[in-house]
């Protein structure tokens, strides 16, 4: 617990110091992969006690913590003036919504085929939506 936090201290660092002075797009790559993988990591792990998880939770943690910034960080500054609340709203309705279809498909694979299939599927999703990222972060530089 204090490893998990003491790094996500120092990634919350790190991710300040990036939307300050580089915009959202470094703090969310490097929090969508590290979350995938993390999340990877947890579907391949033979016991949830293994050294394994340890290290994948402290991925996750920097995952959680450069989303929540990153994404906060990177609507403010795509919303038309006067529309920032709104924005923002609309982002806080939408995560919630992403969180049930994935704990919906999650729990579906978990029933079907094992335990680690439910890490899988968010970690994968996790490194497309990075891929993506990659493509389109010159355009969410250059305010497109």
């Amino acid at each position: 617990m204090i490893g998990m936090g003491s790094v996500r201290l120092l990634h919350s660092r790190w991710s300040a110091f990036c939307l300050i002075n580089g915009g959202a797009c470094r703090p969310i790559i490097l929090a969508l992969i590290s979350g995938g993988a993390g999340l990877v990591l947890f579907s391949v792990a033979a016991s949830p006690f293994s050294g394994l998880v340890y290290g994948a939770v402290m991925l996750v943690a920097v995952g959680v913590a450069g989303s929540m910034a990153g994404a906060n960080t990177l609507a403010s500054d795509a919303a038309p003036a006067g529309m920032v609340g709104t924005v923002l709203g609309g982002l806080n309705t939408m995560q919630p919504i992403g969180i049930l279809l994935f704990v919906g498909i999650g729990g579906y694979l978990f029933d079907a085929f094992g335990p680690g299939y439910a890490f899988a599927i968010k970690g994968a999703a996790n490194l497309v939506l990075c891929a993506w990222f990659f493509v389109v972060k010159e355009k969410i530089a250059a305010g497109k």
